[in-house]
């Protein structure tokens, strides 16, 4: 286990996803690594602790999410292990906010040390992982993909470090994408994540759909009016326990309608919400609605400039293979 040195400690995710080089050492910096099946070894204490069939299991994920550092007290789980669990969960919240993906089996989190040339686990658990969406990539996480991750949870773990009280929209806006991710209900995640992108705009109370499809075009420009007022409509309803109207049409097409609602908005929240914090300027300015206020009361040219190029939504689905979803897909 050449990428872990004897009193280092370590924290690593592990998720069910094929990486573009199998079996590859990726680093980012000096503390995170991206690591293939090959390089993790298990020692028969850890096989037997976690059973064989989960050992199985671990052993086939593609993908493994390493932070380590040097510790003076190897042994001890302190403090340490926390922050390295805390780096590497940032990474995979990155991971997420820079790709669609889903993992068939939940993933794991340890920690532990390298002490005297074995691998000392202290800590093994399983996490939530983003549920599987109609539209969904299933191709192999990318290099450059990762990369972005790191970036964007490099600057989450320093949000996290100087949290406010006054930061807590943008962070309730992570909070709710997170939860629209790991939903296994379609319209609960198309309501969520029209959530999350509403609480980027400030929408006035008694004005809000009206607000959301035009605040939504410093986003994704001034041509998708009808696909966002579609969403709205979606998000009233399930809030309003209303699910049943958007379901009473039990035919491929209108269901594959709502599959491509939810591809594009989980697009606009996520790339949003990626761009908001690989930008410190726009981060500050989402922070909290005293700042959000600010933002949107920005003359329109300087918002746009500060925000940067619009995206286009159907993006999200435009090289999807709807022919590959089953009528079981869609609940038909």
């Amino acid at each position: 286990m050449k990428w872990l040195e004897d009193g280092q400690k370590f924290a690593v995710i592990g998720l069910d996803l094929a990486q573009e080089d199998d079996c590859q050492v990726h680093c980012f910096g000096s503390e995170l690594l991206a690591l293939g099946p090959e390089e993790f070894e298990m020692d028969e204490l850890w096989r037997q602790w976690i059973g064989s069939i989960r050992t199985e299991d671990i052993q086939e994920f593609g993908l493994l999410l390493v932070a380590k550092k040097s510790s003076e007290t190897p042994k001890v789980m302190d403090a340490e292990n926390q922050e390295l669990l805390s780096i590497v969960g940032n990474w995979m919240m990155g991971l997420t906010l820079a790709r669609s993906y889903w993992t068939y089996r939940s993933g794991y989190q340890a920690t532990g040390s390298k002490v005297n040339g074995q691998l000392d686990v202290r800590t093994f658990g399983e996490i939530a992982s983003p549920a599987r969406a109609i539209v969904v990539d299933d191709q192999p996480i990318t290099t450059n993909q990762l990369k972005t991750a790191a970036s964007i949870g490099e600057n989450l773990g320093k949000f996290v470090r100087a949290w406010k009280n006054e930061d807590c929209r943008l962070r309730r806006c992570l909070a709710i994408y997170q939860s629209a991710r790991n939903s296994n209900d379609i319209l609960d995640r198309i309501h969520q994540f029209v959530r999350c992108v509403e609480g980027l705009i400030l929408p006035e109370q008694g004005q809000t759909k009206q607000r959301f499809k035009g605040k939504t075009e410093l986003f994704i420009g001034p041509k998708h009016h009808s696909l966002m007022d579609k969403l709205y409509t979606v998000r009233s309803a399930v809030e309003h326990m209303n699910d049943h109207t958007l379901l009473g049409a039990a035919d491929r097409e209108s269901r594959l309608e709502i599959a491509k609602l939810e591809s594009s908005i989980e697009y606009i929240a996520r790339t949003a919400l990626s761009r908001i914090i690989l930008s410190p300027q726009l981060a500050e300015y989402f922070s909290d609605i005293e700042t959000l206020e600010k933002f949107w009361a920005l003359d329109l040219g300087d918002r746009k400039e500060l925000w940067g190029e619009v995206v286009n939504p159907s993006d999200a689905f435009a090289y999807f293979d709807f022919d590959r979803v089953t009528n079981n897909d869609l609940g038909l």
